[in-house]
C-alpha cells in the first residue's frame, strides 16, 4: 500500500497472533487490547500482522501482512514474521511519518522490530504477566524469551502492564520507572442486554492447561451428583491436541450430556451466551488480568474462580468469593450453592468507568 502524502501514523504490531488456520480468527487478550486502542487513535493506525488478522480490523486501518513463506513449525513462522516486519517498517518509513510504534505483546517478533526502530521514535511496550518458572520446556523457553524482551524494554518510551507482579519485577530488576499499570477494558453497553437468564454455566477462555479448563469435567461431575441437569458451555479455542484432551476428560467423568464445547464464536455470540447464563466459571491457575471475569461481571453473572492475587487486585470492588487454587470440590460446592439458591447479581454501570477503552487509551498515551 503506497501513500506519498507523509501522513502521520501509529504502528501496531500483532505478530504474537499464533493461529495457523486461515479459517479461524482467535482473538487473544493482547490482540483485543490493541484492536480496541486503535479505535481511539488520532493518527492513522497501521497494523502489521499475519494476513488472516486483517478480517478483525475495521476498514480505516492500513494493513500490512507479516506472513512470508508458510511453515508448519510455529517457531519458524515467528522468525519469518520478525524479518518481514522489519522489512515492512522500512517501507512504511518512506511513505509515512511515524509518530509511535507499539508492541502489543512481549514476544520477540513484536519486540525486536520495535527495539530496532525505537531510536528517535516513541515505543510503547505491552506485557501482561510473567511466564511461570516451571520445568517443562515451553514455560522455561517462554520465560527466557520474556527476560530477553524485558532487557530490550530499556529502550522503550513506556511499558504498559496489567500486572502488579510485572510492574514490581521490572522496577526491581531492570530499574524501569516509566510503567503504566492498567486495567483491561470493555464496552459495557454491549454486555447489558435484555436476554432472560437461565441457570446454565459458562467457561470463556483458551483451551489450555494454565487456564484450568481440564478441571471442569471433574467439577461438573461433582455438581451433577446434586444437580443432574447441570449444563456448562465451554467457549474457547485450542489446539487439536488440547481440545481432544478436554473431550477425553469429559467422557472419563461421564458428563458428555452436561458439557458442550463451542469454538470460533463471534463476539456477538459470546455476549449472547454470557447474558443468557447465570454463572461464569474461571478456574485459571495463571492470569495477567482476567478479561473474561470482567466480561462476566459486565453481564451481571455470578463468578466462581480460583484465588489468584491478580483478581483481587483488579476486582476488589465486586466482593467476589474465591476458591483455593485447585480445590475442585470447593469449586463445585460454590456452583451448587449458586444454582440451588438461584443467586442473581446486578452491578451498577458506574463500577465500570475505569474499564472503558477511552479512559485506558488516555491513561496510556498521556506523557
Amino acid at each position: 500500500m503506497k501513500n506519498t502524502s507523509k501522513d502521520k501514523v501509529s504502528i501496531y504490531l500483532f505478530n504474537a497472533y499464533s493461529n495457523l488456520n486461515p479459517e479461524v480468527n482467535f482473538i487473544s487478550g493482547s490482540d483485543r487490547v490493541g484492536i480496541n486502542l486503535i479505535d481511539f487513535e488520532k493518527d492513522k493506525p497501521v497494523v502489521i500482522a499475519p494476513q488472516n488478522f486483517q478480517s478483525l480490523l475495521h476498514k480505516g486501518v492500513f494493513f500490512y501482512s507479516s506472513d512470508n513463506l508458510k511453515s508448519k513449525n510455529l517457531l519458524v513462522c515467528y522468525f519469518k514474521r520478525l524479518i518481514k516486519t522489519i522489512q515492512l517498517i522500512n517501507v512504511i518509513k518512506k511513505d509515512f511519518k511515524i509518530e509511535k510504534i507499539v508492541s502489543t505483546s512481549d514476544f520477540f517478533p513484536d519486540v525486536i522490530p520495535c527495539f530496532i526502530f525505537s531510536f528517535g521514535l516513541k515505543w510503547y511496550a505491552f506485557t501482561y504477566h510473567l511466564y511461570p518458572l516451571k520445568l517443562n520446556f515451553r514455560d522455561f523457553f517462554g520465560r527466557i524469551i520474556q527476560i530477553f524482551s524485558y532487557l530490550l524494554f530499556l529502550n522503550s518510551h513506556k511499558v504498559i502492564t496489567s500486572s502488579k507482579e510485572c510492574q514490581l519485577f521490572l522496577r526491581k530488576y531492570l530499574f524501569l520507572s516509566k510503567i503504566a499499570k492498567i486495567s483491561l477494558g470493555i464496552e459495557i453497553s454491549q454486555y447489558r442486554t435484555n436476554v432472560t437468564k437461565n441457570l446454565n454455566l459458562v467457561y470463556l477462555g483458551r483451551i489450555k492447561n494454565s487456564k484450568g479448563v481440564y478441571d471442569l469435567p471433574e467439577i461438573v461431575s461433582l455438581v451433577k451428583i446434586n444437580i443432574p441437569w447441570v449444563k456448562l458451555n465451554i467457549i474457547g479455542n485450542g489446539s487439536k491436541e488440547d481440545t481432544k484432551k478436554l473431550i477425553d476428560l469429559i467422557a472419563k467423568y461421564q458428563v458428555t450430556e452436561n458439557i458442550q464445547i463451542f469454538q470460533n464464536l463471534s463476539d456477538k455470540e459470546v455476549i449472547y451466551y454470557l447474558n443468557e447464563s447465570s454463572t461464569l466459571l474461571q478456574p485459571s491457575y495463571e492470569e495477567g488480568f482476567g478479561l473474561s471475569v470482567l466480561e462476566g461481571l459486565a453481564s451481571n453473572m455470578n463468578i466462581v474462580l480460583y484465588n489468584l492475587p491478580v483478581y483481587q487486585e483488579h476486582f476488589k470492588d465486586f466482593n467476589l468469593t474465591y476458591i483455593e487454587l485447585g480445590d475442585r470440590k470447593g469449586f463445585a460446592e460454590r456452583i451448587i450453592e449458586i444454582i440451588s439458591t438461584r443467586t442473581q447479581v446486578s452491578y451498577p454501570l458506574e463500577m465500570f468507568k475505569r474499564f472503558s477503552w477511552s479512559y485506558i487509551f488516555s491513561f496510556i498515551y498521556k506523557d
